[in-house]
């Protein structure tokens, strides 16, 4: 039986694998999943795969001061022989030491997109690559991984990265020349029940998303322009879209302050669960996903509709660089354009 492997950091990378495992590795595969984690963090701590044919393993370690135990878990998935092999971040400096003996194994690697960096036409200035190179040889020394430590210099460094899927291939820069790959993830009940049994859904937590709403994803800042503009939008929404419920989750960075703010609002209603935002936009029936530009709008349930509204923000925050890696999300400078 063949063994497949992944390697989560994020909800979205889980939500991902597990789309990729029902669309791709249903039946007649050993599948594992490894969560690798900072010490205290604070990322999938509530999932359980009990009712899953996946097996999901924890890889905690102190990021700073990593020990050999990392090692330990790393030879624990290299003993595996992973026939496939599946990651999204590539930026550790164990991947070297990982990589190498994967590829020794006959592993087909494959880096799956994290978000928006998969999309981000970026080079790691050389002052970043000369530090991260000396703090990797330091932490090579601390877990005894005697091995040069690897340096991501731009996505899809490593040699060994066999194959880069992507959910739009327009959209991806190949720099590295690898054979890259268009994945398509539909959107199903049955999708859905497995991510909601992952999370441990609670119904109750999603009976708003079962109605016509607008959904509002907060950002990370705490300015007042930002509050004013973001308040003045959301109340513009409100009059244009009189027959739906307005709901905001708010960002953990600036919840406290971004209540008392919100509260302003008449008719608002606040998302307030550990559950991410994906998966409420996996669960709506009929919602308008708005937000400044968060990446948790990249996942697609056609039952919804996508906007980006940076651009009327345009005087608070610079994003001029960004491009929209998607289809179905759509970037809007006025209330006229939703």
């Amino acid at each position: 039986m063949k063994s497949i492997v992944f390697m989560v950091n994020t909800e979205y990378h889980l939500l991902l694998s597990v789309g990729i495992i029902q669309q791709y590795f249903n039946s007649g595969y050993k599948l594992l999943i490894y969560r690798v984690s900072p010490k205290d963090g604070t990322r999938l701590n509530n999932v359980c795969f009990n009712s899953s044919d996946i097996i999901y393993k924890q890889i905690i370690y102190d990021y700073r001061h990593p020990q050999i135990h990392l090692k330990v878990h790393l030879n624990e998935i290299i003993d595996v022989h992973p026939d496939i092999f599946f990651f999204f971040l590539e930026n550790k400096f164990w991947m070297g030491y990982f990589f190498s003996r994967l590829h020794k194994k006959g592993t087909k690697i494959i880096l799956g997109p994290d978000g928006m960096k998969a999309y981000s036409d970026y080079t790691v200035p050389l002052l970043s690559i000369v530090k991260n190179t000396f703090k990797g040889f330091v932490y090579s020394i601390e877990s005894k991984i005697f091995f040069p430590p690897f340096v991501e210099r731009c996505y899809a460094t490593s040699k060994y990265i066999d194959e880069v899927w992507v959910d739009n291939k327009e959209k991806f820069k190949n720099r590295t020349n690898k054979k890259v790959i268009e994945f398509i993830i539909p959107h199903d009940e049955s999708y859905v029940a497995d991510l909601n049994k992952i999370f441990m859904v609670k119904k109750e937590d999603f009976l708003l998303m079962k109605e016509k709403t607008i959904l509002f994803l907060d950002s990370p800042f705490s300015s007042e322009p930002y509050y004013d503009k973001t308040i003045h939008i959301l109340k513009e929404l409100q009059n244009k879209y009189t027959d739906r419920k307005l709901a905001i989750k708010l960002h953990q960075l600036s919840s406290n302050k971004a209540r008392k703010k919100y509260r302003s609002i008449s008719g608002v209603f606040f998302v307030e669960s550990q559950y991410p935002a994906e998966l409420y936009i996996a669960n709506a029936k009929d919602c308008i996903v708005v937000s400044l530009i968060s990446t948790s709008l990249l996942f697609y349930n056609p039952c919804c509709r996508y906007y980006w509204i940076y651009p009327m923000f345009k005087q608070i925050v610079d994003y001029s660089n960004i491009k929209n890696p998607t289809k179905h999300i759509k970037v809007v400078e006025s209330i006229a354009e939703f």
